[in-house]
């Protein structure tokens, strides 16, 4: 099981289940980025040769009222949150 984060080491925080077997491993992730996503997957599969189940989490947003929000901001929330959850989909769809 691969935990991708930005910081390579945060996924070293994680918790297996104990019911799982399986080792588990950190992997770097820029989800805007997307050789960042060409280099996940490619690291992901050369350690655990594919990926099954493809899960996405923690999501990012800034807490602001609706007209504080910046241009800057939306931007970078759409960019991690709808183009980075597309960009990873459709690279893993490419592998398998």
């Amino acid at each position: 099981m691969a935990v991708a984060d930005i910081l390579e080491k945060e996924g070293l925080g994680h918790r297996r289940p104990s019911h799982l077997a399986t080792a588990t491993f950190p992997v770097r992730l820029d989800v805007a980025d997307r050789a960042s996503i060409d280099a996940m997957v490619e690291q992901v599969a050369a350690t655990a040769g594919r990926i099954d189940v493809l899960v996405t989490m923690r999501p990012y947003s800034t807490w602001r009222r609706f007209l504080e929000i910046t241009e800057e901001s939306y931007d970078k929330q759409f960019a991690i949150n709808v183009k980075g959850l597309l960009s990873r989909c459709r690279r893993w769809r490419r592998e398998w």
